[in-house]
């Protein structure tokens, strides 16, 4: 069976099976007279396994025990629900927390009460620390994940791209490899495999780059749940604060008579922005 068949059957897509081959949680054969991968019924079954245990939000590495046979299917299920479970814990002490903060005002809050109160917690193993390291990890890798910039020089010619992207690198003091020329060149920077294009805009061009590997980049000590949930929060951030300056700019220069039409706009804008953004997470 070749992989576009496999990906039919199990609903992975072609870059996720070659992504688990990679990680080695499955093993196809190789046509000997064309070099082709194919794949049979046991790894199928893996490959659905794989996509079940995923749903969980289970490690990689747990699922490839599984898969070897290190553990058993029900003790990694057990590991995997005491884990929600201490998420959960944290997740309800910093509702907890939010809800003592919302009480207080900057200038009256006494923030020494707050941090004996997480200290405390995080003596009986309530990590709130956690939650900031792995924010700070979503967060680089949402940087990374992709990103643009101006060129300083105008893109005609894949040799002129090719110079583009080499002074970033230069400029951002950043390692770079042109792996592919061209007017949708690809480059390793900083060990990252990467794609551009070029954008014309009303006012110039500008290049957009992305990972072509994402999922090979994505913070591994964390399961997906908790990563897909700090991921929205990062990528709802801007949103946040573009209508909260739209409200106060409108109320302080038009006045209450402006701010029902100014509403409107902003659920306008805020549900395009959020079905968008809930597509590509």
């Amino acid at each position: 069976m070749n992989i576009s068949q496999v990906e039919k059957l199990t609903g992975i897509s072609k870059q996720n099976i070659r992504f688990y081959e990679k990680e080695e949680l499955i093993h196809p054969t190789r046509n000997e007279s064309n070099g082709y991968r194919e794949y049979g019924e046991a790894e199928i079954q893996d490959l659905k396994l794989i996509r079940v245990l995923r749903k969980t939000g289970m490690s990689l590495e747990d699922i490839k025990s599984v898969l070897i046979g290190n553990i058993s299917l029900s003790d990694a299920a057990a590991k995997r629900k005491q884990q929600v479970e201490i998420e959960r814990a944290e997740l309800l002490n910093v509702i907890r927390l939010c809800e003592e903060l919302r009480r207080e005002s900057k200038d009256r809050i006494d923030s020494d009460y707050f941090l004996s109160y997480i200290e405390r917690e995080e003596q009986k193993g309530n990590k709130f620390y956690q939650l900031i390291e792995d924010y700070k990890q979503v967060a680089r890798y949402e940087s990374n994940r992709k990103f643009m910039f101006i060129p300083d020089i105008i893109i005609n010619t894949s040799h002129e791209f090719t110079d583009a992207l080499l002074k970033y690198a230069k400029d951002q003091n950043k390692d770079i490899t042109i792996t592919k020329e061209g007017m949708y060149p690809e480059f390793i920077l900083d060990g990252i495999e990467y794609s551009a294009m070029r954008i014309h805009g009303r006012y110039g061009s500008t290049v957009h780059c992305e990972m072509l590997h994402p999922e090979l980049e994505e913070p591994k000590t964390m399961d997906i749940g908790r990563r897909k949930t700090l991921i929205l929060c990062i990528r709802i951030l801007p949103l946040i604060i573009w209508e909260i300056i739209l409200f106060f700019t409108t109320y302080y220069m038009w006045g209450e008579d402006a701010l029902a039409g100014t509403i409107l706009t902003m659920v306008f804008f805020a549900v395009i922005y959020l079905v968008n953004l809930f597509h590509n997470l």
